[in-house]
């Protein structure tokens, strides 16, 4: 026994995404020094199963209907048999985690619900009000800035008292500067980009939220103005066939790469001369955009969320307005003109992160937590 509190991380899936992924590496670093980590799923895709620790246990819920009851019935004999607190990753996880936790025999388990939404998307604003009541009766309630935990306390009614919010984090070591120069240069020629081109990239499921197709019509106002630069895309997502449309439509289909879902992303930020997450819901504390400044990469947000928390606006990041295509674009031409703007602002995110946002800061906020 290590005196650690023993904790299970539910989640929908185990896909690829900002959240999942950090979960997994969380667990990872929890179980590596000594506490009693599991994680679950409640189905497929799995595709981040060969990043969890081999010791680390992971259990398919096998969710098969709408809701399951098998599921929740297997979620609770894990929770009496081995786990204290039960943590909801999003929000569809705290339907099986409030139950699970609450008939956890034979004393009563922890139920913490993590929220990673900030907006919803196009006036889906009534999936809070459905959570909410649900939220309200968990222990705690953790969101990954300060913004979003006002908005949610106050719009949704939620008890302050039980609600904390902690920063993402990222592994300064991994995301070094010092792995820049050589990845960029292979991973733009195995993508065909030619060398001095400028490249804006962005990392994140094509999804309508996170609004590339403004980044595209940015990039190709770039182009049109006499500035040669390339549209570098990380991610997958039913959005792709509408955005390599809108490239098409702008006269940019030579000049935007989709690359797809990558194991790591660290080439693939080292390619990009700039950091574009041009969202306009759901965005709360964007660990593509951390880790694209602990590259030393500018990075260039739409102020919703936590994006005025992450950085200092035109000191170590840019902010714009979401939807503001021609406030994006003058930023873009600013960055495009001045390469020594771009390595001062760069250099400038990177000691943010490392002050700020480590993921070691990260790892201390979960492990106070659990301990509480």
């Amino acid at each position: 026994m290590t005196g650690e509190p023993s904790v299970l991380f539910v989640l929908g899936t185990l896909e690829v995404g900002g959240s999942e992924t950090k979960i997994v590496s969380i667990a990872n670093a929890l179980n590596r020094q000594g506490f009693p980590i599991g994680i679950a799923y409640l189905n497929p895709p799995e595709t981040l199963l060969e990043r969890i620790d081999a010791d680390v246990p992971v259990y398919n819920l096998q969710r098969r209907s709408k809701y399951s009851t098998n599921s929740l019935r297997r979620l609770r004999r894990l929770a009496d048999k081995d786990y204290d607190t039960l943590v909801s990753i999003n929000f569809y996880p705290v339907l099986y985690v409030l139950p699970a936790a609450r008939h956890r025999r034979p004393k009563r388990g922890r139920a913490v619900a993590m929220v990673n939404t900030t907006e919803f998307v196009d006036g889906q604003w009534i999936w809070g009000h459905l959570y909410a009541p649900f939220l309200r009766r968990c222990d705690r309630i953790v969101f990954g800035c300060e913004a979003q935990l006002q908005t949610w306390t106050r719009k949704y009614r939620l008890s302050a008292e039980r609600s904390s919010f902690i920063y993402n984090g990222v592994d300064v070591e991994r995301f070094s500067p010092e792995i820049s120069d050589a990845s960029s240069r292979a991973f733009r020629a195995d993508l065909s980009i030619p060398d001095g081109v400028v490249v804006v990239g962005g990392v994140g499921r094509l999804a309508p939220e996170k609004d590339f197709a403004l980044l595209i019509r940015a990039v190709a106002a770039l182009n049109d103005a006499g500035r040669d630069a390339y549209l570098l895309l990380v991610g997958e997502g039913a959005e792709k066939p509408a955005l390599a449309a809108v490239a098409q439509q702008s006269g940019l289909s030579d000049k935007v790469v989709f690359a797809g879902v990558l194991s790591d992303v660290r080439p693939a930020l080292s390619a990009m001369d700039m950091f574009v997450l041009p969202s306009r819901a759901v965005e709360t504390f964007s660990n593509a955009a951390l880790e694209a400044m602990s590259l030393e990469r500018p990075v260039v947000l739409s102020n919703i969320g936590g994006a005025s928390e992450m950085v200092e606006n035109r000191e170590s990041g840019f902010l714009f307005e979401s939807g503001d295509c021609d406030a994006l674009t003058r930023i873009l031409s600013e960055l495009y003109d001045s390469p020594s703007l771009r390595r001062r602002i760069g250099y400038a995110a990177r000691e943010r992160v490392i002050q700020r946002f480590r993921f070691e800061s990260m790892l201390l906020g979960y492990k106070t937590l659990f301990r509480s």
